[in-house]
């Protein structure tokens, strides 16, 4: 059965020949156009919603539309969007099979036709469909055939929808917005006849009524009919079909200048209105396998141009009234085309039924591509004219495609080679003849074929290496050989000659020069002199055809290679300068000079002057992507051949400027997101109202500044080539190249005015002039308007001149806080000064006190003194003792102003410790006969307390009690308790009494109640004042009760805790200082520095009998006395001229030769502070002065027992070692001096002058300062130390002769001797011993 139904289709092909031969002898009204072959198809698969079309329309955006049997759907050239119907929602499509798609006036609406006359109208912005309730009942209409039209296209404009009459009564219309319906016919005198065989309306509402006879037209209104008569070659209606059951409106267009074309019944009639003319054009007649189309389907682009399917063929009327065949239906033949448009872009977009969509690009090319019959070289040949008959056989096999060779002579001549088996043959080809050379090798094979300026032919015979040269084709070769040797393992892809050189592409080896057989050059890597890199895997090579100093050379993978014959490598194009691929297979040029080149993906046009490049793919109608090397052909007329794997394509390279034309491109926006919220406008929430297609400006609160735009050109030519830019203005300074990608985002826009400009590249891949624009605007916060801002200004007034105030203010304050300070620094000074003041004298004080109360001892112990004299000496005494009060009061103040007055608290019983401190004033009130009187209230027992304070405090208040309180008055003191952990104290009196104005001052530092110069009693005013702060310091308090007149009570209250035994106190029986016991009669040294020369010679006077004393005025003389005698003690005054006893004892102590020198500082200053600096310097007892003799000898026996102890322990430790034991030295001195009896050991004339040079001190120095630490002499010291070392080599297994001279004996029996008086043992039992 497929074999009869083939056989069929074959009759009815050579038929279909038979009549086109016919045809075309007779009607010269068609004209056989090349067809179009870049076709595109979409599917379900695409994005439709169904595969059956039955209408396109373009809306006034640009966008496409297509209806099919199940819903709308819309393209953007990248997706389509698809619309059905939803029961639940009024303003979708009311049906998804839709008959027709129409559209109206105003291309923003488009009418939807479907079953049963229903029509929608549909809004293409904002998607929303509204029924058009006055359509639905044209079939209520009597004799209405409106439901039975065929061709509804012709009769819809928008607002009125025309319908013929039944009965050949004329015609009638409904207007959509009114719903009334209106009628024209002979009997209401509108018509000159009613029966018409075709009739159409215009857009703008004009009526053509086509009968046999003439045409009747009406005015826009439709109130004026003209008849125009004219032979328009249409029959009249038969009577039967004006009652049938559908009516054929034809197929009617518009054209120019006030004609019609009607497209009926395998023919086209063109009637020219203005003229009266008429013309018939039939179509050429089709074979019988074509199924026919629906009925006379036609269509008009933008241009007015007249598309019509006849057949499965799609033809174009041209200017000159003559059919174009543009496309034929060879995909499914057997299937009708049920809709065709052209759109504004010149795209075909067709539909066969129930495969979907065929776009093809009228603008594109006209690439034709055909499929290989037998091989790329034997079908261009027959191409180009060659007959069949006279190709070799051989190059019929696909194989010789890729050892085709040409090289053109002139514009008339072209010789030829392709030769893969060992049959070179060489032809001449001057378009009508095909001539094989006469002499030539059959037997090689030729890699490159060139032909000289002069006219000369070279073939290079690859397998010899030999080139073949002949003056003609029919002359006889003569021929040169090339050095075999570097031919090996070279394939040569292509060659030509330039300015006297052969230059030859390898696939390889990179590119070689030759100057006849000599290689001159062999390009390859990296180049001498040169930044760039040559590529190996070379293809073709071609010369400029404009510079004949420049080649361009293809290469595998590395691009298009220019190369200058003079100056080597200029540039290598790859796809980053534009190129589709990076290898590039053929190139020729055209005859404007540009290059053309096959990839493996298409092929692309090279302008060798501007760089220009544009690709071109199998969707523009080649054969495929994929070409082949060598696989190219270039004609006498001018087209190109390229081969690839599917077939080849040939074009002319002049079709491509007279097809390209500037073109307009159309840019919509398609998807926009608002912080990933997808834009509806049907959504009464949206943030944008308007339709994508309206949006001009976009006005956003801050926090929706997250914007996502999707825009398409809608030039649907090649979409899929199309490149975009955008910029965003105010944040892009320039455009932003996007590729193909058709997105751009903006995140986190600040406030502010934008605007958004898109582009999109043409047909040709050039930017268009024409570009999108959206204005957005981000508006602030509300704390960032105006508005705000304002306030913010006068806010910032209000700052700015309250800070102007504040600043003068704290500029009066500053000066007053300045003068305060300055003020406050200087009562600080005055203070400072004060206290130093008292410091010094103080001190001052101190040292006479101790030169009048140390000898009044002395005095006052010696029993000859007599009674008289000893009285005055207890005044004196007295007297001193009282001077001393008052200076350890001022003392006590300078104590308290440093911070260095600790609380001190012992255990005691505080009522006893009172009473006694109260009873040593009994002497005094007895003298005044004041009745003194103590109370312990409920205290009792032992608590812990200051006792040094609390005797202060006690005897600052009764002294002044006494004091002020006259003969025979009396005065009370108390103790009793206010709670569990405080005791209040009351000293009560009944003298003058303190005025209320004067109790608060009376605690002032040097206030007087009485200030006057004759005021009764003495004082310095500092008695209530240290009170004060004693008891502050204790954490107390203090309060004054007084009546002037009456009485006055001093109220304490402080804080103790209780104690449950008392501290066990020890006394040393005797405090008299004993003599240091010296061995070999020798009295320890002592230094006794001090300033005061009467008091050092007292001092020196004292500790004569006991120890060696020297003397020092000062600390720089001190320090001389120290470096050359090494006291053993040091007694210094701390406060003297030059050099101070600290800096005397710290310089002491960091000496290793003085180190072990005792220290005592002995001064008046006994703050804390004072103290732990001394401590801090090395000092190793501290004296505060006034002191006792007894007290001071005392701490410098203690301090001599202590370093004789340190002596003898130091001494045991280096002279009394056992020979196995080992002793760390940890005194500098000592450690030093071993250092340097070690470097010298092995010396036995080492004396003991050799450690004092390398010291720097003197022998007796040396030795005293032995005799302090070890009480040994330097030579004990050498000989113990190299004992000690021959210990430990002995215990190394050292022999003993070697160990003696090791360590410096002059001989073994000598070292014997020696180790034996200090070990007790000789060497040899030492060493028995260890083992």
């Amino acid at each position: 059965m497929n074999e009869i139904i083939v056989s069929r289709k074959r009759v009815a092909y050579v038929l279909y020949l038979f009549f086109l031969l016919v045809f075309f002898q007779r009607n010269v009204s068609f004209a056989q156009q090349p067809r179009y072959t870049n076709e595109q198809r979409f599917s379900v698969d695409d994005g439709l919603p169904q595969s059956f079309i039955t209408g396109f329309a373009q809306d006034k955006d640009g966008f496409i539309w297509v209806s099919t049997l199940d819903g709308l759907s819309r393209f953007d050239g990248r997706v389509f969007k698809n619309f059905r119907n939803k029961p639940a929602d009024p303003t979708t499509i009311a049906q998804n099979v839709i008959l027709k798609i129409l559209p109206q006036a105003d291309s923003t609406k488009l009418t939807l036709v479907y079953e049963g006359l229903r029509y929608d109208s549909f809004d293409t912005r904002t998607f929303k469909s509204k029924r058009i309730r006055h359509l639905s009942t044209l079939q209520n209409i009597p004799n209405s055939k409106a439901q039975f039209l065929l061709n509804r296209a012709n009769v819809y404009n928008g607002t009125d929808w025309l319908f013929p009459v039944s009965g050949a009564a004329g015609i009638g219309w409904r207007n959509t917005d009114t719903g009334k319906t209106f009628f024209a016919n002979t009997a209401n005198g509108l018509l000159k006849q009613d029966t018409v065989s075709v009739i159409f309306q215009a857009a703008d509402g004009k009526v053509f009524l086509i009968s046999e006879d003439g045409v009747q037209v009406s005015d826009k209104a439709k109130k004026h009919f003209e008849f125009i008569r004219i032979n328009t070659f249409i029959k009249r209606i038969k009577p039967e079909m004006s009652f049938g059951s559908n009516f054929n409106a034809g197929s009617v267009a518009l054209l120019p200048e006030n004609r019609l074309l009607v497209f009926r019944d395998d023919r086209i009639v063109i009637l020219d209105l203005a003229k009266k003319t008429s013309k018939s054009i039939n179509i050429p007649p089709v074979p019988l396998l074509y199924v026919d189309s629906h009925k006379d389907l036609l269509c008009q682009d933008s241009k007015g141009i007249v598309y019509l399917v006849h057949r499965g063929r799609i033809f174009r009327v041209n200017q000159n009234d003559q059919l174009e065949l543009i496309w034929q239906n060879t995909t499914a033949p057997d299937f009708n085309i049920t809709a065709l448009f052209v759109d504004r872009s010149d795209v075909l977009w067709v539909s066969i039924n129930t495969h979907g969509i065929t776009k093809i690009d009228l603008r594109a090319i006209p690439f034709y591509t055909h499929a290989y019959r037998r091989s790329f070289v034997a079908d261009v040949l027959e191409k180009a004219g060659v007959p069949l008959s006279e190709i070799p056989r051989e190059w019929a096999t696909p194989k010789v495609n890729y050892h085709f060779r040409q090289a053109w002579a002139s514009k008339n001549r072209l010789y030829l080679t392709a030769n893969p088996q060992r049959n070179g043959k060489i032809f001449s080809f001057e378009g009508t003849t095909f001539t094989r050379f006469k002499h030539q090798q059959d037997s090689t094979t030729y890699t490159a074929l060139v032909v000289k300026p002069e006219g000369e032919i070279c073939v290079l015979d690859h397998l010899n290496s030999r080139w073949y040269t002949w003056k003609n084709p029919a002359s006889i070769p003569d021929s040169f050989s090339l050095d075999r040797s570097e031919m090996v393992n070279i394939e040569v892809t292509d060659g030509c000659f330039v300015k006297g050189h052969f230059w030859l592409s390898t696939y390889s080896t990179g590119l070689l020069q030759y100057k006849g057989a000599r290689r001159v050059g062999h390009f390859m890597g990296k180049l001498p002199g040169s930044q760039g890199y040559m590529p190996k895997e070379l293809t073709e090579i071609c010369p400029d055809p404009i510079d004949e100093n420049l080649l361009w050379i293809g290469s595998r993978g590395s691009g298009l290679i220019l190369w200058d014959i003079e100056k080597g490598l200029r540039n290598i194009f790859t796809v980053n300068d534009g190129l589709p691929n990076n290898t590039v297979y053929c190139i020729l040029p055209d005859k404007t000079g540009k290059l053309w080149c096959s990839t493996n993906k298409g092929i692309f046009r090279f302008d060798p002057k501007t760089k220009e490049v544009y690709s071109f793919e199998k969707s523009d109608g080649l054969q495929g992507n994929e070409f082949n090397r060598a696989h190219k052909f270039r004609f006498f007329d001018g087209r190109l051949a390229f081969g690839g794997v599917k077939g080849y394509t040939i074009f002319d390279p002049a079709d491509f400027d007279h097809a390209y034309r500037e073109t307009s491109v159309p840019i919509q926006l398609t998807s926009l997101q608002i912080n990933n919220q997808l834009h509806n406008s049907s959504q009464p929430d949206n943030i944008v109202q308007a339709p994508l297609s309206l949006i001009r400006e976009i006005d956003l609160p801050f926090d929706k500044n997250n914007l996502r735009f999707e825009f398409a050109a809608l030039l649907f030519n090649q979409p899929g080539k199309t490149k975009y830019r955008f910029q965003m203005v105010g944040i892009d300074k320039q455009w932003v190249e996007n590729g193909t990608s058709n997105v751009a985002s903006y995140l986190g826009l600040s406030p502010g005015s934008y605007k958004l400009l898109v582009n999109a590249t043409d047909n040709r891949g050039i930017w268009s002039k024409d570009f999108k624009e959206i204005r957005i605007v981000i508006r602030p916060p509300f704390w960032a308007t105006v508005w705000a801002y304002l306030i913010y200004v006068l806010m910032l007034v209000f700052i700015v001149w309250r800070y102007l105030v504040f600043r003068e203010e704290r500029m009066i304050t500053r000066q007053n806080l300045a003068f305060e300070k300055r003020e406050a620094l200087r009562l600080k000074e005055v203070d400072e000064l004060k206290d130093r003041f008292f410091s010094n004298v103080t001190h001052e004080f101190r040292t006479p006190l101790t030169l009048i109360i140390s000898p009044l001892k002395k005095l006052l112990s010696d029993g000859a003194v007599s009674g008289t004299v000893q009285q005055t000496l207890l005044g004196i005494e007295k007297n001193s003792n009282k001077l001393l009060d008052l200076i350890n009061e001022f003392l006590d103040f300078s104590k308290l102003n440093d911070g260095q007055m600790p609380v001190n608290t012992s255990s005691g019983e505080l009522a006893l410790f009172v009473s006694s401190c109260v009873g040593s004033f009994e002497t005094v009130a007895l003298e005044k006969q004041i009745a003194l009187s103590f109370s312990a209230g409920d205290v009792d027992g032992f608590y812990l307390f200051d006792q040094e304070k609390w005797s202060k405090i006690i005897f600052n208040l009764v002294g002044n009690a006494l004091k002020f309180t006259s003969e025979r008055g009396a005065i009370s003191v108390g103790l009793k308790h206010t709670s569990a952990e405080h005791i209040l104290l009351e000293v009560w009196d009944n003298g003058p009494g303190i005025a209320e104005e004067e109790q608060q001052k009376v605690f002032e530092r040097f206030y007087q109640v009485d200030g006057s110069a004759i005021r009764r009693q003495g004082g310095t005013g500092i008695g209530l004042s240290l009170v004060k702060e004693l008891v502050e310091l204790m954490r107390g308090n203090i309060r004054l009760d007084s009546a002037p007149g009456k009485y006055s009570r001093f109220l304490v209250e402080l804080p103790v805790s209780r104690s449950f035994w008392p501290e066990n106190e020890s006394t040393d029986p005797d405090t008299t200082p004993s003599r240091p016991a010296q061995p070999d009669d020798v009295l320890p040294q002592l230094l006794v520095v001090e300033d005061n020369e009467e008091l050092r010679a007292f001092m020196m006077r004292s500790l004569e009998g006991s120890y060696r004393v020297t003397g020092a005025a000062n600390g720089i003389l001190a320090w001389e006395i120290i470096r050359t005698t090494l006291p053993d003690i040091v007694i210094s005054d701390v406060m003297m001229p030059g050099r101070d006893g600290f800096d005397l004892c710290n310089l002491c102590k960091s000496d290793p030769l003085t180190a072990h020198i005792g220290f005592i500082l002995l001064t008046s200053k006994a703050a804390h502070q004072a103290r732990l600096r001394g401590l801090q310097a090395g000092a190793d007892d501290y004296v505060t002065k006034p002191f006792q003799m007894d007290e001071l000898a005392l701490r410098i026996l203690n301090l001599f027992r202590l370093q004789q102890y340190v002596r003898i322990q130091l001494k045991t430790q280096i002279f009394s070692n056992l020979p196995d034991d080992s002793s760390k030295i940890t005194d500098p001195f000592l450690d030093r001096l071993h250092q340097q009896i070690e470097a010298r050991l092995a010396d036995p004339d080492l004396m003991v002058e050799d450690l004092c040079k390398a010291l720097s001190i003197s022998k007796s120095t040396l030795n005293r300062k032995l005799k302090a630490l070890l009480d040994a002499s330097a030579t004990d010291l050498i000989r113990q130390y190299r004992l000690e070392k021959a210990s430990k080599l002995l215990r190394s297994g050292m022999d003993i002769a070697s160990v003696s001279y090791e360590v410096g004996f002059g001989s073994p029996s000598y070292f014997t001797q020696c180790f034996r008086e200090h070990y007790h043992v000789t060497p040899s039992e030492y060493i028995s011993n260890l083992f």
